[in-house]
């Protein structure tokens, strides 16, 4: 858990509880705003 920031057109940094920083795929509707 946590929450979540941009970090470029296709993906997304989470930033966890732990204050770790992890590289996901950003969701089709994430993409679709930008």
């Amino acid at each position: 858990g946590g929450f979540a920031f941009a970090f470029d057109k296709d993906r997304i940094l989470l930033l966890d509880y732990y204050g770790e920083l992890k590289k996901v795929e950003a969701p089709h509707w994430w993409k679709n705003e930008k």
